[in-house]
């Protein structure tokens, strides 16, 4: 079998072609690796151009050779060849990498299994992006696997037999092509391996293995009989099969079964001297698939429906009080009415003399939701990418593992009014983030030891960085109480539990349901499509007027409906306002309502002539949500708000106004374009009585840009592997170093004037234990190098790694030898922003310096480069950004309006006012400056009741 398989799990392609003898259950074992899987190709070196064959065992080179035994000039290898001597790419200047390495006869024999894999990753361009890629894949001279027009990480496997591959015993050779594509481009190797499995190598007997692929199969399934004897013999296997020695090679085969029933098999084989060996095998077939219900409980004198799968010739009984049923071609359905408290249902099938039985059990109950996270819609779009592990308690407003719903808890949270919103959930348990918590709380009724719970994980879009969908290994908990495990889960699942309240220990106040991804494929992730919580009190016995009036939720969106429940006397007459009919039976009742207004419902219960109320608020968001496009802006840029609000609510903005006009079925958006300063602005959703606001805030930047090295794209494609020297300055503009240089004039002799910017190929990717530095050589003006001017430096880093078991990062950034700023421990990537001033920094006219150091941490680790960036705020010599307003005053007898602003000689400034921020007007252009300072007089008029906003603009 070959296949290719891309990284990305959501999108797996296969390319599938026969290949003789190859066994699903293969053991394999590595025969040879060159590279850690880590997704990093910093094992090995940069390639150092092309050579002829057979190149050499200890150099960096084309040729990388494994232990064994050649031929002259290389002869005998008692040790693998360093991986720091295997190039790390092949490339349009450096297409080919070969792989030498020996097999013994063993291993070389024509039946043993190979498995080759190939992780490329890094994929760059000189021109633009990843560039694309064709890529050829031999073995001894012979193509066992092409590609064509890559773009994308791929994993690239392929398995088959030694004849498959054409390997002989001594020395083979693999050797990879990149054949074509976008020129000046690469493609780099995470790793490359080799497993082996030699068991069907071989059999001094007349038969050695007889074996099935599966030793039980499902009704019209099939089952692959495989074996292994001596390569003299004849082969035959009963039950209507026959001969297969068609079907065998060098002793071995294998051939396919479809059994209708439970059978063993019988091989014979049989030497030229007639002499005979058999070995037998049997392959059970299932009575029963499946027996399930569609539901786990329903309320009293209600139906479930049973369900099965079946093998289509079995005959079929279910009880108690169903008795034979039509079998249905191997799969049905029934009705049954299930009693309290609950019934077992046993389905028994029986075909000739084989009979199976299955049981489900179908629980009498009165659930009410209490809670739901996420909608029953197979996507995990109403949470958050998980953000990495916490320790409990969390935090009930940001997104961490720890969820909560409205309640009262412990301190530090206290008291948390309304649910979390589902944004602040994780999505998925992970391999690095392996745990998410839901904290809720219980009342006295619902935490009565009578009471009963029933909780549903629906987990599904299962996905691994290696290989598929991953393998995983899963713990669901209450308290510290184990409600379910999982194990090896590899397809969706849903898991719903019903247990008594105090088999986990559910106390009124803070309860805890923990999801667990205990183990399974490294790299892989299981994610929710939602989780929920019900709670059966029709046990739990009430001698009060009303024990419990809960709602499953407070606050819901605009059309969604809320749960009302409670448990009073029996006795009681039962009332609830606003005015809306209600049923209950012994006391205990619930009713589903859809509010279009925030609302309270009043239970009120009257007992012996006593009366009692409860109360329970619930709010209909009139505001859905309401967002920027950005959270800042430089000048002259524009943007826009949008928002979602309840279609009857009428919409403003603070300093805009209303927005109806701008609202579609409760769906709105504005553009925003010109502001100077960081805004807030506040939305008002109005409904009835119902009032409802949210804010958001919009950054003013002033910084503008200087240069940038990278592409703010989190990949360090771009740029080059270090090349593992520190050197000294000044470093060359036209080489990889440390030392990188934008155009321009430098003091030192050997560097002189720098027509451009060296290219980004030459800037080293990373900080390393061995490579600490990359310093940045850069011209300023003298109006950029004024002293009361701003600047903002962005390190992005990414991609940490280590050759041990921990990655820990000491880094420290200087400007003209000044530190200006430090991270001690970095363990995680990083967006690094410090801002510091000219005169702090040392800044000068001409020639600065950045340098960038890891200065300590754990020993083999480096840490990548996404980008680099440095901006300026001009705050003095005149900059753009000293402009700004130093008075207004207002003529109240007039109307006219004195403006006073900071300006700068011999410039003229444009002046405009807006009532929304929508509609700007202009009051003039051209207008001369005055000096230090500029006034000009809008006479325009100026309605005492109105709100007026103004800005100048210099030309």
């Amino acid at each position: 079998m070959k296949f290719v398989m891309n990284r990305n799990p959501l999108l797996i392609t296969a390319c599938i072609a026969v290949a003789l003898m190859t066994h699903a259950d293969a053991q394999f074992e590595e025969l040879w690796r060159a590279g850690e899987d880590d997704n990093s190709q910093a094992d090995f070196v940069q390639e150092q151009g092309i050579n002829d064959p057979p190149g050499d065992p200890f150099l960096n080179d084309d040729d990388f050779y494994f232990k064994g035994i050649y031929d002259d000039p290389i002869g005998t290898l008692d040790e693998d060849e360093d991986w720091a001597n295997f190039e790390r790419a092949v490339t349009s200047g450096d297409p080919t990498v070969r792989l030498h390495f020996y097999l013994d006869a063993e291993q070389a024999h024509p039946l043993a299994q190979y498995r080759l894999s190939f992780d490329m990753i890094a994929l760059g361009s000189a021109a633009d992006g990843a560039g694309t890629h064709d890529l050829e894949y031999r073995f001894n001279d012979d193509v066992f696997e092409s590609i064509t027009d890559l773009s994308a990480e791929l994993l690239v496997q392929s398995e088959g037999t030694a004849s498959d591959f054409g390997a002989v015993e001594g020395e083979n050779v693999i050797t990879i092509t990149r054949t074509g594509g976008t020129d000046s481009s690469w493609i780099q190797f995470d790793y490359v391996q080799m497993e082996i499995d030699t068991s069907q190598a071989g059999c001094e007997d007349p038969l050695c293995v007889f074996s099935s692929s599966a030793a039980t199969i499902n009704p019209g399934g099939a089952a692959m009989l495989t074996w292994v004897g001596s390569p003299d013999a004849t082969f035959s296997v009963d039950q209507g099969v026959g001969s297969v020695d068609d079907e065998t090679q060098f002793g071995a085969g294998s051939i396919e079964v479809t059994p209708n029933a439970t059978t063993t098999y019988t091989i014979t084989a049989t030497l030229p001297d007639n002499t005979t060996a058999t070995k037998t095998v049997t392959v059970a077939v299932r009575l029963i698939t499946l027996f399930t219900s569609n539901t786990s409980a329903v309320p009293e004198g209600n139906s479930a429906s049973l369900m099965w799968n079946v093998h289509p010739d079995a005959t079929l009984s279910i009880s108690p009080g169903v008795g034979d049923i039509d079998n249905g071609g191997g799969t049905g359905t029934v009705d049954v009415t299930p009693v309290a408290p609950s019934t077992t249902y046993t389905l028994t099938a029986t075909l000739g003399e084989e009979t199976a039985t299955a049981e489900v059990t179908v629980l009498i109950s009165s659930f009410v939701r209490l809670w739901q996270i996420g909608e029953d819609d197979e996507s995990q779009g109403d949470f958050s990418q998980e953000m990495g592990v916490n320790p409990p308690p969390g935090n009930p407003v940001g997104l961490d593992d720890d969820y909560y719903l409205a309640g009262t808890y412990p301190d530090p949270i206290g008291i948390v009014e309304q649910d979390e919103p589902w944004t602040n959930f994780e999505r998925a348990v992970t391999s690095g983030d392996s745990a998410i918590r839901v904290h809720f709380n219980l009342d006295d009724v619902q935490a009565h030891p009578e009471a009963v719970y029933r909780i549903g994980f629906d987990m599904f879009a299962l996905g691994s960085a290696a290989d598929g969908l991953g393998i995983h290994d899963l713990e669901y908990r209450m308290n510290d109480e184990l409600l379910s495990e999982n194990l090896q889960v590899e397809e969706p699942v849903y898991i719903e539990r019903i247990v008594p309240s105090g088999d986990v220990n559910a106390v009124a106040g803070e309860n805890v349901i923990e999801v667990t991804r205990v183990g399974g494929t490294d790299g892989s992730w299981i994610q929710f499509d939602f989780i929920s919580f019900e709670v059966d009190t029709s046990a739990v016995g009430c001698s009060e007027a009303i024990c419990n009036f809960a709602s499953d939720r407070v606050v819901l969106s605009a059309g969604q409906s809320v749960t009302l429940s409670w448990v009073a006397h029996p006795s009681a007459e039962l009332s609830l306002s606003p005015d809306t009919p209600i049923t209950s039976e012994n006391g205990q009742g619930n009713i589903v309502l859809m509010p279009e207004n925030n609302t309270t419902y009043t239970l009120t219960s009257t007992l012996n002539g006593v009366t009692d109320t409860r109360e329970i608020s619930v709010r209909v968001r009139a505001v859905e949500s309401y967002t920027s496009t950005v959270a800042e802006v430089r000048a002259g840029e524009a943007f826009f708000l949008d928002w979602r609000v309840d279609p009857a609510a009428q919409v403003s903005i603070s300093g805009i106004g209303a927005v109806d006009e701008q609202t579609f079925d409760g769906v709105g958006q504005i553009e925003i374009a010109g502001i100077t300063a960081t805004t807030a602005y506040t939305i008002t959703a109005t409904r009835g009585a119902d009032v409802e606001t949210q804010t958001v805030t919009v950054a003013f930047n002033p910084f503008s840009d200087l240069w940038q090295i990278g592409n703010d794209d989190g990949s360090q494609a771009e740029f080059a592997q270090e090349n593992g020297n520190q050197n000294d300055l000044p470093g060359d503009p036209a080489t990889l170093d440390d030392d990188y240089y934008f155009a321009g004039t430098y003091e030192d002799e050997l560097i002189g004037t720098v027509d451009q910017d060296e290219e980004w190929a030459t800037f080293e990717r990373a900080l390393t234990s061995g490579d600490l530095f990359s310093r940045i050589h850069f011209n300023l003006t003298d109006q950029e190098a004024a002293l009361a001017n701003e600047f903002r430096l962005t390190v992005d880093l990414i991609l940490l790694g280590s050759g041990g078991e921990e990655s820990t990062h000491d880094l420290q950034v200087s400007f003209n030898d000044t530190v200006i700023g430090e991270q001690l421990g970095v363990i995680s990537p990083l967006l690094w922003q410090p801002i510091f001033s000219a005169e702090s920094a040392g800044a000068v006219p001409g020639e600065n310096l950045i340098t960038i150091e890891r200065t300590g941490g754990s020993g083999g680790s480096w840490i990548q480069f996404d980008y680099v960036a440095l901006e300026i705020n001009a705050m003095g010599a005149g900059g753009p950004a000293d402009l700004r307003f130093s008075d207004i005053a207002l003529n109240k007898d007039n109307g006219n309006v004195v403006l006073t602003w900071t300006s700068r000689p011999d410039k003229t400034y444009l002046v405009e006012s807006t009532e929304d921020f929508v509609q700007w007007e202009e009051l003039t252009d051209g207008h001369q400056s005055e000096g230090e300072e500029t006034t000009y007089t809008d006479v325009s008029g100026f309605p005492a009741t109105s709100v007026r906003y103004y800005r100048v603009t210099e030309e």
